[in-house]
């Protein structure tokens, strides 16, 4: 058997709060999919976004804690080709890979359908030489896969046949008589479509003058794109300005503002009961209530359908791709919810897929750590794997995570109930 797909999101690596930046969480979730695929090949590794974390971690520990990942999983797992898609906490990546491409003043935006392929036939895909293709491509394959020099580059110059490709913001393929788009949701989350909260919050709390000092450089007014090209031109600007890169600025500026504003719209009762075992489920049967996190009035899917949905219907047609709303299968993460849900109206059928993430908040709340996945027979699944008994030198790696310096709880948690007591 041979998976199509193997889909994972927001994993932010570098960051303490991951548990996949913790060597004992890598080996855990390796051990689950080897559990379940076996030796079985791995056609497309996709990273739905937030991947890595360069706006709460330093680029040494981005570069560091992302190369070790996806050697750990080329070296253990049969995988032809990864596919990168940015989120709101890693767009700048983005951001740099086209300005160093195509010049600060492009207007390439976004890729094709298929994204954009960085590196195959164990050479960087450049036409001519381009120098500045080259640097551009060398700059991202020293984020992702340690360029040149590291062991997860060593482990792909042994494969001939690797691939690696960006996309941005979707990346959809047709299979099986169906349509399967993965996008992160950074244009459809709250906080892009609705940025006036975040600016009454900072104006209110006066964090931008004693904490954070953020500047947007605008604001997105997505009733106003015109197509998918105009809503990332509308979005990026702000989303860059929001999460900065920690490159050029100091990690803890957008760790103080980006935990205190979670902490305070969360109201800290986003808690996840511990599972004790991981659990697979395939479709249809999704009635475990471990995926049952999302229904139609999701805040998140109500925003796609309003923002981006018809964007994205337009975009994938004029590509190509049949769009037909009654054999869609939308993968996405950003909103760490995870779960699934299957819409059957107005003559549509469409299967979500939340993909959760790797982020703890709290000891006590398991985040919802969901790997997708398609078989060679169109089946799809989805596996949420549990770490309640990873313990790393006699700790549990959740109260590890949880306890991690920059987690919101220990270091401006008082804060951010005072807001509460007072805003509410």
């Amino acid at each position: 058997m041979v998976i199509k797909f193997l889909a994972i999101s927001d994993m932010h690596l570098g960051e303490g709060t991951s548990l996949l930046s913790f060597p004992q969480g890598r080996k855990h979730l390796l051990d689950a999919l080897s559990a379940k695929f076996g030796d079985e090949k791995i056609e497309e590794l996709i990273l739905v976004g937030d991947a890595t974390d360069t706006a709460l971690a330093s680029m040494s520990q981005v570069i560091t804690h992302t190369s070790i990942f996806i050697n750990t999983l080329l070296s253990s797992l049969d995988i032809d080709k990864v596919v990168y898609i940015p989120g709101n906490h890693d767009h700048t990546v983005w951001t740099d890979y086209i300005n160093d491409r195509y010049g600060e003043n492009s207007d390439h935006h976004l890729t094709e359908p298929g994204g954009e392929l960085i590196f195959e036939n164990s050479a960087i895909n450049c036409d001519n030489g381009d120098n500045n293709c080259l640097r551009a491509c060398e700059n991202l394959l020293t984020i992702i896969l340690e360029y040149n020099y590291g062991p997860a580059w060593r482990m792909i110059q042994s494969n001939n046949n690797f691939k690696f490709a960006i996309a941005n913001p979707i990346y959809a393929v047709e299979k099986f008589g169906r349509t399967y788009v993965f996008t992160h949701g950074t244009h459809f989350k709250s906080i892009v479509t609705d940025y006036r909260f975040l600016i009454w919050f900072i104006d209110h709390t006066q964090l931008d003058r004693w904490i954070a000092n953020i500047e947007f450089e605008s604001y997105p007014n997505l009733s106003r794109a015109s197509d998918l090209k105009d809503l990332e031109r509308k979005v990026a600007p702000f989303v860059d300005s929001l999460y900065i890169s920690s490159k050029n600025y100091p990690t803890k500026r957008s760790d103080q503002l980006w935990y205190l504003y979670t902490v305070v719209t969360s109201h800290f009762d986003e808690h996840r009961e511990i599972p004790n075992d991981n659990e697979d489920k395939e479709y249809p049967d999704f009635r475990a209530p471990r995926f049952n996190g999302l229904n139609r009035d999701n805040k998140s899917i109500d925003l796609m359908f309003e923002y981006f949905f018809g964007h994205l219907v337009d975009y994938l047609s004029s590509g190509g791709i049949n769009m037909r709303t009654d054999n869609l299968t939308f993968v996405y993460g950003d909103t760490h919810d995870g779960g699934f849900v299957e819409l059957n109206e107005r003559g549509s059928n469409i299967r979500i897929y939340n993909l959760g993430s790797w982020v703890v908040r709290h000891e006590d709340s398991h985040p919802p750590c969901h790997v997708f996945a398609v078989d060679d027979a169109g089946k799809e699944s989805m596996l949420d794997i549990s770490f309640n008994n990873v313990n790393i030198l006699g700790e549990p790696i959740m109260r590890l995570a949880a306890a991690d310096f920059e987690n919101r709880y220990k270091v401006i948690g008082w804060f951010a109930r005072w807001l509460l007591e007072r805003f509410e």
